[in-house]
C-alpha cells in the first residue's frame, strides 16, 4: 500500500476573484521527510475516512459530474497536470476563510483498483513573500508542510479505473475536530458536487440508512442548536 504519485500544488482562495491567482504544482519525490508524513496519511485513510460521500448526477439525471471527470483523467494519467485541474476547481470554491491550502494528490495500485487520497493543509499567509511564482519547488513543500502537518481535510477514492468507476468515496476533516455533519461545505458539497451518505450500522449489521443532503444535514444540525436553547 505504498504511494507511487505525489503530487502537491499551492491553492489561493479565488472564489469570487478575478483574475484568479494562477495555482503552481510540482512532484514530490517518493522519499524524505513529505513523503513520509504523506505515506502514513495515505496508509491510514481507510480507517479515518469515515464519511460516505457520492458524486452527484447531473440534474437531468444523466451520469455526468465535473468533478468526477476530473478525478477519472486523473486516475487514468497521474500527473501534475491532470491534478492541476482538481487543484484550480478547488481554489475557486475557496474562500478567505478556508485561505491559503496545500493540497496533496497522492495514488497508487491495489490489484487491479487505483486508489487515490486527495488531503488539503493549511498553508500559513506568511510564507508567500518566500514563494517562486513561476515554479512550486519541494523545499518551499517542506517549509510550509511540516508547520501544519497535524491538522488536514481528506478524501479517499479507491475503484477500477474505467468510465462507470470512482462515484463514490470517504472523507475526514481533522481541521474541525468533525463528525458527520460538520465536514467544510466547500470541501464537499461544493468543490467536490457530492452528497454526503452518512453509515449507520443497524443492530450490528450492514443495513444502511442514508442521509442524502447537505440541506438534511443543516436542518438537523439546526434542530439541535434549537433545543439547546430550550
Amino acid at each position: 500500500m505504498t504511494i507511487e504519485h505525489l503530487h502537491t500544488y499551492l491553492v489561493y482562495p479565488n472564489k469570487g476573484i478575478d483574475p484568479p491567482r494562477p495555482i503552481g504544482g510540482t512532484d514530490v519525490p517518493l522519499e524524505g521527510e513529505v513523503f513520509d508524513l504523506l505515506q502514513d496519511v495515505y496508509a491510514k485513510s481507510e480507517r479515518e475516512c469515515a464519511i460516505d460521500i457520492a458524486f452527484d448526477r447531473a440534474d437531468d439525471g444523466t451520469a455526468r459530474n465535473d468533478c468526477r471527470t476530473l478525478l477519472l483523467a486523473y486516475a487514468r494519467a497521474p500527473s501534475v497536470d491532470t491534478g492541476l485541474s482538481l487543484a484550480t476547481r478547488l481554489g475557486s470554491f475557496s474562500t478567505r476563510r478556508s485561505a491559503l491550502g496545500l493540497l496533496f494528490l497522492a495514488t497508487g495500485m491495489i490489484g487491479q483498483q487505483r486508489k487515490i487520497v486527495i488531503a488539503r493543509f493549511a498553508a500559513h499567509s506568511g510564507i508567500l513573500a518566500d514563494e517562486n511564482r513561476e515554479a512550486l519547488s519541494v523545499q518551499f513543500v517542506e517549509r510550509v508542510f511540516l508547520k501544519s502537518v497535524g491538522s488536514y481535510k481528506a478524501v479517499l477514492y479507491q475503484d477500477t479505473v474505467n468510465d462507470q468507476g470512482y462515484w463514490t468515496g470517504k472523507a475526514v476533516d481533522k481541521q474541525i475536530n468533525s463528525g458527520e455533519a460538520e465536514v467544510s461545505r466547500y470541501w464537499i458539497t461544493e468543490w467536490d458536487c457530492q452528497e454526503f451518505r452518512v453509515w449507520r450500522g443497524i443492530m450490528g449489521n450492514k443495513e444502511t440508512q442514508y442521509v442524502t443532503t447537505q440541506r438534511t444535514l443543516d436542518t438537523e444540525r439546526h434542530s439541535r442548536s434549537a433545543a439547546c436553547r430550550h
